[in-house]
């Protein structure tokens, strides 16, 4: 069949170094998706790779100009009736485990796919260098050892979601780090943490965590927060972190004071000794925590996040906010007097209801 390397409707890269621009680009999408189809015009140097959903063409035209798609397989222009490539069951389910150009006068494509998951004994990795050749291109596959220093610990679906939490260990070092996946093996949250657990199902939220060493001393964690993309919503700072249920997060800092942070990483109430209500689905208003002395509890107080101000003091077990600007909450009047009362927007008691 005949094909026209002008008419392929996507990106050319001319060049050593746009080329390599361009396998870089491609490889930050694909790494770590597993291989499940391949199709191939060795000869003149085409190769369709499918990853899942996902799908990369390849068209090396000579050694300056090539071609390169990530995408759904279907586009118009698009080369059509390859023939399956013969070693593909070498490869077939390995996920990709490098994607790169080769130094020399003639650039070459390396692929390569690590079977560490299937065969961890053995940790071989399959390598696949697309050449020019004279008259044409060619593919040459050999087996090398994997010498990357992390070994895979395990790989499993996180609950209620489409991703996979990915664990690997350092051999040298026995430090763990965790990595979210995709459904087809990409890669959405590196491996930059030591720890990775889903904090909010109505999001997909996930808090993250960094260990500190402390020779001779006693190990911490700092922890942040990322979304299902691997966008840092809070950095991993925080000796400890709480996800709210009004969508705010509360952190406590080096001096164990507490901060109510929102989506952007802004300061709405802190600091402060002992935090707010974590469950209040509320955004208008925060229920601080103190404790009273005469109930000889921890009681709660109204914080206005417009105003940045308290409108009461601590002096309530339980605080409701109707939605109309009134508040029902049983207040402390004394040592076993607790009253339901109702504050207007200003936390002042609505003396009717007394």
């Amino acid at each position: 069949m005949k094909y026209d390397y002008n008419q392929l409707f996507t990106k050319e890269y001319s060049g050593y170094t746009r080329i390599r621009q361009g396998v870089e680009e491609a490889f930050r999408v694909l790494e770590g998706c597993r291989l499940t189809d391949w199709q191939t015009d060795a000869a003149l140097g085409i190769h369709a790779l499918e990853f899942g959903t996902k799908f990369l063409l390849i068209w090396y035209k000579d050694s300056n100009h090539c071609k390169i798609r990530i995408g759904p397989a279907a586009s118009s222009g698009e080369p059509s009736g390859l023939s399956s490539f013969d070693g593909l069951t070498d490869c077939a389910g390995m996920e990709l485990h490098d994607f790169y150009v080769l130094m020399g006068e003639e650039p070459m494509l390396c692929l390569s796919f690590s079977d560490a998951f299937f065969h961890p004994e053995n940790r071989l990795l399959r390598q696949y260098i697309i050449s020019s050749e004279e008259g044409g291109h060619g593919i040459q596959s050999t087996a090398v050892p994997d010498e990357s220093p992390f070994r895979r610990i395990s790989t499993e679906r996180v609950p209620t979601t489409r991703h996979f939490r990915k664990v690997i260990r350092s051999e040298e070092t026995e430090e763990q780090f965790v990595s979210l996946l995709d459904e087809d093996g990409g890669t959405l949250i590196p491996p930059i943490y030591n720890d990775i657990e889903l904090f909010s199902t109505e999001k997909e939220i996930y808090r993250t965590s960094i260990r500190k060493i402390i020779p001779g001393g006693t190990d911490y964690d700092l922890f942040g927060l990322c979304d299902e993309t691997g966008k840092e919503i809070i950095p991993c700072i925080y000796p400890d972190l709480y996800y709210m249920a009004n969508g705010f997060v509360l952190v406590m800092d080096y001096r164990h004071k507490w901060w109510v942070l929102n989506e952007q990483n802004e300061a709405l109430f802190g600091p402060h000794n002992q935090g707010v209500d974590i469950y209040s689905h509320n955004r208008e208003y925060l229920y601080y925590i103190e404790y009273n002395k005469d109930a000889q509890c921890e009681a709660l107080g109204i914080y206005s996040v417009e105003l940045r101000t308290e409108l009461t003091d601590a002096d309530y077990i339980r605080i409701q906010y109707l939605g109309d600007g009134t508040f029902r909450a049983q207040k402390i009047f004394g040592p076993g007097d607790v009253r339901t009362v109702l504050m207007d927007p200003y936390g002042k008691i609505i003396p009717e209801s007394l």
